[in-house]
């Protein structure tokens, strides 16, 4: 059994929650199929770095190629799709190098595995492998459609809207060649099997292993720690950084005067603490270099799709998460969830947290319910039965 997998960036190193998850399924591949070959995408926004490749690809995953390919945004090409048929936001990860050369290679595969849906624009090359399956990070259209709605400036709103609306016609138009989807949340998962009612499908999220979770302490809150992780260079983690930094973090060093927050994240080195108890960790070689320091993880994002990596790795690292619905999105089944809509919420959270006894049992809890969900023989089997289908 001949197995491809391509990304639309490098897996290694590890900068965000998306890399996290491409290596994740990387292994859980490897654990079905034996040996995989790779070829990623090198873009401005995400280089290709060959020492990290060496020093973290597994010895089963065979990195075939990587392709340079300039994704960097063209504000005339975009206006310019606005007003025809074209999907810039696809398009910009078409390399006709790259396309040629999935062409001269396609018909030696089983399996083909695309990581995103900004790689559609290769099915045709593709088109000789036996199956093609998908995995989606996110609906992709839903996080332009809620760039739109949270828009105050009315030009913004409009392209945005206008952007969500072709993006959606292309997944429609496109995912319905395919032959499945592996979506990351339930929460998409129910998107698309709406949309692609004849399209095999599963949700198949980060696997987990039990030696992972690290036991919840005692959380000595005598100073609130709290932490926020997120690449900068994705809007809704930027805004997600500056609401944290502006709004929500000064509103609870008013009321709790021994509070720090630690911000980090790939590409966070430029943003300026607003406040003197900000602490800004810049790009991390290792998150334990924060999850070590916090004792509260607090994630408000109010836009993006799909299962936040961060929320689940906090949680995993014995964490108390409070956080948006959209931070929660795809954990809806665990128990415990603080959720939060308002500065004015997140300061009663913390409130509550300084005074509950059960902290330790509720981390617990929740670090149980996502073993049961998120195990990974549970998930490498659930991939078993769907690729033999």
């Amino acid at each position: 059994m001949k197995v491809l997998h391509i990304s639309l960036k490098p897996v290694y190193p590890k900068v965000d929650g998306g890399c996290v998850a491409i290596d994740n399924f990387l292994k859980l591949l490897e654990i079905q199929f034996g040996a995989v070959d790779h070829i990623c995408i090198s873009t401005p926004k995400h280089p290709f770095q060959e020492n990290n490749y060496a020093a973290e690809l597994s010895k089963n995953v065979q990195l075939l190629r990587h392709f340079e390919i300039n994704t960097a945004v063209n504000p005339f090409k975009l206006i310019q799709s606005l007003l025809t048929e074209n999907n810039y936001q696809t398009d910009r990860f078409y390399s006709e190098e790259m396309n040629n050369y999935l062409l001269s290679v396609a018909k030696s595969y089983d399996y083909v595995f695309l990581e995103s849906i900004y790689l559609l624009p290769y099915m045709e090359a593709l088109s000789g492998a036996k199956k093609i399956i998908v995995r989606t990070h996110n609906a992709e259209h839903r996080i332009w459609e809620s760039k739109s709605e949270v828009s105050n400036n009315p030009l913004k709103k409009i392209v945005f809207s206008r952007l969500s609306k072709k993006l959606r016609a292309y997944e429609l138009e496109n995912l319905n060649k395919v032959d499945g989807l592996i979506h990351i949340s339930n929460d998409d998962h129910e998107i698309f099997r709406l949309l692609l009612p004849n399209i095999p499908q599963i949700t198949i999220p980060l696997a987990i292993k039990k030696e992972e979770l690290l036991t919840p302490g005692n959380f000595d809150l005598s100073a609130i720690n709290i932490g926020f992780i997120g690449s900068a260079n994705w809007q809704p983690n930027f805004d997600a950084i500056q609401n944290l930094n502006k709004v929500i973090f000064p509103a609870i060093f008013e009321k709790h005067e021994n509070a720090q927050l630690f911000i980090s994240g790939y590409k966070t080195e430029n943003i300026h603490p607003e406040h003197s108890a900000v602490i800004n960790l810049g790009t991390l070689k290792n998150t334990r270099e924060l999850f070590d320091r916090i004792n509260l993880f607090l994630a408000p994002l109010t836009s993006g799709s799909g299962l936040k990596i961060k929320i689940v790795e906090a949680i995993c690292k014995g964490k108390i998460v409070i956080g948006s619905e959209i931070a929660f999105e795809g954990l809806d089944f665990l128990p415990n969830n603080r959720i939060a809509k308002t500065t004015e919420d997140y300061l009663q959270h913390i409130d509550n947290i300084l005074t509950n006894r059960q902290l330790k049992e509720e981390v617990s809890k929740q670090q149980d319910t996502l073993l049961q969900y998120f195990g990974q023989e549970t998930l490498t089997a659930k991939l078993n039965t769907f690729v033999n289908e």
